[in-house]
């Protein structure tokens, strides 16, 4: 064994030290508190101290091969092999391994996981407590057994057959399938195209349990290994007991070798087409295909500069289709650039837009048009000024978060390290770099690289819909034609929106006063009370990462308006989307938010009017100036209406069936209930512009009843100032509040509900059981809601997917409700197999019968305190935490977390069991059920 701290080469220390000299480039410096290490098997460990959380650590080993390893007929089984983890080790036979970590209070799925890609895949237990040498040593021996020792129980294998199947089904879907074609698509002539990872149900299905073993011991072996420690670890101790333990795993005799596999250049266009019954968005997708750096580039700046180039020049691009795509004549409706880092040796940049109408056409005209302009014309100063400011802006709110980074966030560079090759560096230390670089970037930099950047080669079109609309894609000769006709003469720059200099004139304005000052509760918040009659909680946050904070809620939703009005209070929310500010319109006040963190989200709901807004502390009084504006002075067009109705109808006359079936199933649980009836486009025909804005003013410019809760890294002092200026000086106006549209939680009684499913290529039946009952909104029975809800979680877990192999994950949601009354519900949501709907259907009520004649186990009970009592610890120290539990019980009356580890201990089977039965015998159940239609 030979101790390492990973460096680069003393060959690529020199070229790259001659290349500082003549370049100003250098080697990125790598982060040497990280203990690493290789054992004579070829296992590598990296070990990190560091205490956020205190006494927590984290456990990861990391596999470098995935998906991409398999044969043909392997074709699925790197992440067959990732669900067999938890089904069996050497040391850990059965689900002993799962229950020894739920006796930690380390729960599956939560913080016992794992994911595969196609290069790589990697197992974690994470947020283990260190408070026991056993407990290390217990979790090691993990990681020890997923290195080399994993079982393959032939009988849980073909138990996991059903879970991997139903994990196919879910994802089998139209976006899933319009990624997993596209890619194929994007890695044209390479084995990148031929794997999706999930795999060949076929061969899920039938393959034989040595098929899988040979697999895992061909390619999961210590040499391609890396154990990933993070924690409030003595690092010496740890360090021992990786060597020891992880050096009794023998080294592989004859390795097979690794193929590093490429993705071919292009010199001409690629071409996909893509259509799918279920799909309702029509798409024009263009990448530019790049190498990747290499790996020794990656250890210079020189690869954070090219990288970061690129995205200015996306970024600057984005702006520019923005602008684009609201100018007369436009040819596409939206449009999106965004950067991608790709399988194997390729990045890419991706381009994406939506035709008007179903004219795709002509929104591949609109786009391959516009890349020609940008690359005769280039960027303006002015274009790398904005894109400046905003990445700027975005880096130093991220290296903010990042200040005290916690024990996850370090695991992810270490895999990053081992799997990819990059530098050994945190990300809050890379964002510094990048900070740096990006203020020296010129627009000449990426001017004079835009035929590099933006290439006519590498170049892959993806078009795609719905199979009905397949006569509108372009064929491949006029594809071709349009991308290499000359239409440079013809061409003009891009136009720039005239931005107002001011937001508003708020020497306008008289500040208002705070007349009182009272402390109000014990989580520190004031209470301060204004000259204009509204109330602000005010509570100091230094935390790390902390932000500008305000939540604001007064009485007046949908249920105070009439009927005739309710169509035009739906449209509050909407037409929010479309608002300007004081003296910019919509699309100026989103060039003038460029480069600032403030964001400022004001509606109506059910039955209050609800704000919430947030910034960086280098924005707060922007911030409260967009909350005043809000109230004041909110701008609207005629012609952004218009042809935001218009855009509004034509996604309402081209719903997707999965739209249609969530509005059914709000209809029933709401038993109809106008309130939340969505709008139809026959909604929309009937209202009059001028009628819907002032309704607007009417409901939203009065700020009556208003409680804000008010916090972030600011002094008292300045929180004052702003206070008085911009919350103090709100309008107040007399309002007459009465219920006329009552809506109830949930229909009661038991009922059913069948939606038959025309498009679905897949058979999947889709079920939803929601359970509520009339129940005191208090603490304890807030908690005992919760406990339930985990041990139901647990039980789903164990009979639907792990026994029938019926569903790949079975989601058991609880809620509580004050108003209208007091109530709480259970929802149980899936998706499975049609043939085996109703049988699971009946195992969702005979688990809850059980429950409610026999009480769970105790071992059940003590399960969910342990994790419960841990995720609670772990908040109630956070001042974001206990600022939204204040909120909750400022505005719902009640404390939930009041008592709450204490009624947590207290808690007994026999305390659910009565639980369960005063909810249950209430007989409460919509069942919901979302199948195929029988031809």
């Amino acid at each position: 064994m030979k101790k390492i701290i990973v460096l680069t080469s003393a060959i690529l220390l020199a070229v790259l030290n001659l290349m500082a000299q003549s370049s100003g480039y250098y080697t990125i410096p790598e982060d040497k508190s990280v203990v690493s290490g290789k054992l004579a098997n070829g296992m590598t460990y990296f070990i990190k101290k560091n205490s956020n959380p205190a006494g927590k650590g984290e456990f990861f080993i990391v596999h470098n091969v995935g998906a991409i390893q398999e044969e043909d007929n392997q074709d699925g089984l790197a992440h067959f092999l990732e669900h067999m983890a938890f089904n069996g080790t050497k040391n850990f036979p059965g689900k002993t391994m799962l229950d020894y970590l739920n006796k930690i209070g380390v729960r599956f799925g939560y913080e016992v996981n794992a994911y595969t890609s196609k290069e790589r895949t990697v197992y974690n237990i994470s947020n283990v407590p260190l408070n026991r040498n056993s407990v290390v040593d217990s979790v090691l021996l993990m990681l020890h057994d997923w290195s080399s020792y994993i079982t393959c129980d032939p009988k849980e294998i073909n138990k996991e057959r059903g879970v991997i199947r139903e994990e196919w089904r879910l994802g089998d879907n139209a976006r899933g399938r319009m990624y997993t074609n596209t890619a194929k698509i994007l890695y044209t002539g390479s084995k990148f195209a031929e794997r999706d990872v999930i795999g060949d149900t076929a061969i899920i299905n039938n393959f034989v349990p040595s098929v899988l073993t040979d697999f895992y011991h061909k390619w999961y072996r210590p040499d391609l290994q890396a154990i990933v420690l993070v924690g409030d670890f003595d690092v010496k101790e740890i360090e021992k007991k990786v060597v020891s333990l992880f050096s009794k795993i023998p080294k592989v005799a004859k390795p097979s070798a690794k193929i590093n596999y490429s993705v071919p250049q292009n010199d001409k266009p690629i071409l996909g087409y893509f259509t799918d019954p279920e799909s309702k968005a029509l798409s024009v997708k263009l990448y530019y295909k790049h190498k990747a750096p290499t790996a020794e580039l990656k250890h210079s700046t020189k690869s954070i500069h090219d990288k970061l180039a690129i995205t200015l020049a996306v970024n600057m691009l984005g702006k520019k289709l923005d602008i684009a795509k609201d100018k007369p004549g436009a040819l596409y409706r939206t449009a999106v650039a965004v950067t991608g880092d790709g399988n194997g040796d390729m990045n890419y940049i991706q381009m994406t837009v939506s035709p008007i109408g179903k004219n795709l056409k002509d929104a591949f005209i609109g786009l391959v048009t516009d890349m020609k302009r940008v690359k005769k014309y280039g960027f303006s100063e002015k274009d790398l000024a904005l894109s400046k400011e905003d990445m700027l802006k975005k880096n130093a709110v991220n290296i903010n978060s990042m200040a005290d980074l916690k024990n996850g966030q370090y695991v992810e560079y270490i895999v990053r390290h081992f799997t990819q090759d990059e530098p050994l560096i945190t990300d809050r230390e890379r964002l510094q770099l990048e900070r740096k670089i990006l203020e020296e970037i010129t627009l000449n930099d990426i001017n004079s690289s835009l035929n590099r950047i933006f290439p006519d080669s590498n170049r892959v079109f993806v078009f795609a819909g719905n199979i009905a609309d397949k006569e509108t894609f372009p064929s491949e000769s006029f594809v071709l034609s349009e991308i290499y006709k000359d239409i440079d003469k013809t061409l003009t720059p891009f136009e720039e929106h005239a931005i107002a200099k001011d937001l508003y004139d708020f020497s306008k304005i008289s500040a208002g006063k705070i007349i009182e000052e009272k402390a109000a509760n014990q989580f520190g918040y004031k209470e301060w009370r204004l000259s204009n009659g509204l109330i602000v909680y005010w509570a100091p946050n230094d935390e790390n990462g902390a932000k500008i904070h305000i939540h604001g809620e007064s009485d007046g939703g949908l249920i105070h308006m009439l009927t005739n009005d309710l169509t035009k209070g739906k449209m509050i929310s909407n037409i929010s989307r479309i608002k300007g500010l004081g003296n910019l319109n919509d699309k100026e006040l989103k060039a003038f938010m460029i480069g600032k963190t403030s964001g400022v989200f004001y509606s109506i709901g059910r039955d209050a009017k609800v704000l919430d807004a947030s910034s960086e502390k280098s924005d707060a009084e922007l911030l409260m100036k967009q909350v005043y504006l809000n109230f004041t002075k909110p701008v609207f067009d005629s012609l952004s209406y218009v042809k935001f109705i218009d855009r509004q109808k034509e996604m309402m006359k081209d719903m997707s069936e999965e739209i249609i079936y969530m509005d059914s199933v709000t209809n029933f649980i709401y038993s109809g209930s106008p309130i939340v009836k969505s709008l139809k486009s026959k909604d929309l025909e009937g209202l009059v512009y001028n009628e819907v804005v002032d309704y607007y003013r009417k409901t939203m410019c009065n700020a009556t009843g208003f409680k804000f809760v008010f916090s972030g890294p600011i002094s008292e002092n300045d929180a004052k100032i702003l206070v008085e200026r911009y919350l103090a000086t709100l309008p107040v106006l007399p309002v007459n509040l009465k219920v006329i549209n009552s809506s109830p939680i949930y229909a009661k009684g038991c009922k059913n509900m069948t939606f038959k499913s025309k498009t679905a290529t897949t058979p999947r039946t889709v079920i939803s059981v929601l359970y509520s009952g009339d129940m005191k909104y208090s603490a304890e029975n807030y908690i005992k809601l919760s406990v339930l809800r985990y041990v139901l979680s647990d039980r789903y877990l164990n009979s639907i997917r792990e026994e029938k192999g019926g569903a790949y994950y079975v989601s058991v949601a609880d809620q509580v409700f004050v108003k209208p009354q007091n109530r709480v519900s259970l929802r149980v949501d899936f998706e499975t197999d049609p043939k085996l709907s109703y049988d699971l259907l009946a195992l969702v009520q005979s688990e809850i019968d059980k429950i409610v004649k026999d009480g769970p186990e105790q071992r059940a009970v003590n399960d969910a305190v342990l994790f419960m009592k841990k995720k609670f610890g772990e908040a109630e120290s956070k001042k974001a935490f206990n600022e939204a539990r204040f909120t909750s019980m400022l505005f719902e009356g009640v404390d939930l977390y009041d008592g709450y580890v204490k009624m947590l201990e207290k808690i007994t089977p026999a305390d659910l069991r009565k639980f369960a039965a005063e909810l249950f015998k209430q007989n409460n159940k919509l069942t919901m059920i979302k199948e195929p239609e029988t031809k």
